[in-house]
């Protein structure tokens, strides 16, 4: 029921940017174009969790809204950051992050070695100073912790937690449906 009640645009809305699902874009359309008051107040910068959001950052908000995507889509949107952001070359510049080029086989390459760092043969505790995949979006759900972009906490989120945190959510968008707004 609480899903099918309007949201009043007077009260205040907490959205929780999880990185790499459009956060920037429905931050910036619900301040300049709906005119919503809207916590935090900048598109970029810092990305917390919803327990921590919601326990520290904006406890007083009356919506809790956040976007969600595919997860196929988001970890190539991480890794793509990661390779090619300004952001992403400079925190992995003296790490190993696998850079063999700028073509699409490289990228592959790059993409499947990177991957590859993750899973069991490789080093699951190093993320290179960037983001760690696994399991990202359901972390941001479950975890109390402020950042979850290192995966520090652990990997293996549950999933009825998850699954409650997202029930209880007041908007929850999906990127592959979201038209990028500037």
């Amino acid at each position: 029921l609480k899903r099918t009640t309007p949201l009043d645009p007077a009260n205040k809305f907490s959205f929780v940017h999880i990185s790499k699902c459009a956060g920037s874009t429905w931050i910036r359309l619900f301040m300049d174009l709906l005119n919503l008051n809207v916590c935090p107040e900048k598109e970029t910068g810092k990305e917390h969790s919803v327990a921590y959001q919601k326990n520290y950052v904006c406890k007083d908000a009356d919506y809790t809204l956040t976007s969600l995507r595919s997860p196929r889509h988001h970890v190539w949107s991480q890794f793509a950051m990661c390779k090619y952001s300004d952001w992403g070359m400079r925190v992995t510049a003296k790490t190993s992050f696998p850079r063999t080029g700028d073509g699409y086989k490289d990228d592959e390459l790059d993409f499947d070695s990177w991957l590859d760092h993750f899973t069991e043969g490789g080093n699951q505790s190093t993320y290179y100073k960037c983001y760690h995949p696994a399991n990202f979006q359901s972390r941001a759900l479950t975890s109390d912790r402020r950042y979850v972009g290192s995966g520090r906490g652990g990997f293996n989120p549950n999933v009825t937690l998850a699954m409650d945190t997202y029930n209880n959510l007041d908007f929850v968008a999906l990127v592959e449906f979201t038209h990028e707004y500037k």
